[in-house]
């Protein structure tokens, strides 16, 4: 069974997927964490999901420069891992 689905002409085909991943990985998680926070009981632990939260966003934004810094739309391919 194979692992990927993918195939790569290059390392820039390469890169440019897990790219993909990791953008649709930070996606998920921008989405889930509000969810987090709001089932929280503990005002420490709602404090670090908000906290993971504006950081996750960060990360977002980082990936959104590399993507226009090598001329890509930002675009997210599934993550497997995460949406497990």
């Amino acid at each position: 069974m194979a692992m990927f689905n993918y195939e790569f002409n290059n390392l820039n085909d390469l890169f440019v997927q897990q790219l993909k991943d990791l953008y649709d990985a930070e996606q998920q998680i921008t989405k889930a964490l509000p969810q987090m926070a709001e089932a929280a009981n503990s005002p420490q632990l709602k404090s670090a999901f908000q906290d993971h939260l504006r950081q996750t966003q960060q990360h977002v934004e980082r990936l959104e420069r590399v993507f226009r810094g090598i001329n890509c739309e930002p675009e997210a391919e599934t993550c497997a891992a995460m949406r497990g």
